[in-house]
């Protein structure tokens, strides 16, 4: 199980820094550095709610694994949360993306606003998606959770590729 959680550990990190790579070398750093900001403000809701949520949903899992049931209604708990946390900060990105990036870095950075709106659209995805490698890991299927990365990864360094064209927006 460890030499799993270490490929899906790996896979991960391969995975959230894929999109950085290739925004760095086909768009330049100016354009890494608004996209990273955009970034940053789009995965701190996942961040920090899904972490403690983490911490107290991998125990009552990993507790019942041989409760199919119970997992999956622990499971739903946990998308509801995600979802009255994760909804209102997407719509707070979108709608406010200048304000907020003006408040927290500065108006040198109003640049990233488009990105930031844009990618306020993941939120709720982001924070879900830190509640399924919650689950998984719980029960032990860290070598599917690997899979699950690598083909992750893969999508997001190609989708990347593809919306270089249009810039960081």
């Amino acid at each position: 199980i460890g030499a799993g959680f270490s490929l899906g550990r790996a896979t991960n990190y391969c995975a959230l820094v894929g999109d950085e790579f290739v925004t760095g070398k086909l768009l330049g750093a100016q354009a890494l550095g608004l996209y990273s900001r955009a970034y940053q403000l789009m995965t701190a809701p996942a961040s920090y709610f899904g972490q403690v949520l983490e911490k107290v949903f991998f125990v009552a899992l990993s507790q019942r694994q041989s409760e199919p049931a119970k997992v999956a209604k622990y499971y739903l708990y946990g998308i509801e949360l995600c979802s009255l946390v994760s909804v209102g900060g997407a719509v707070m990105l979108t709608v406010a993306a200048e304000e907020i990036v003006t408040v927290l870095f500065g108006s040198q950075w109003i640049d990233a606003a488009p990105a930031v709106r844009i990618l306020g659209f993941g939120v709720f995805f982001r924070t879900c998606y830190k509640n399924s490698d919650t689950v998984i890991r719980a029960l032990g299927a860290v070598y599917r959770l690997a899979f699950r990365q690598a083909l992750y990864g893969a999508v997001v360094v190609f989708g990347s590729i593809l919306g270089s064209r249009w810039g960081i927006e």
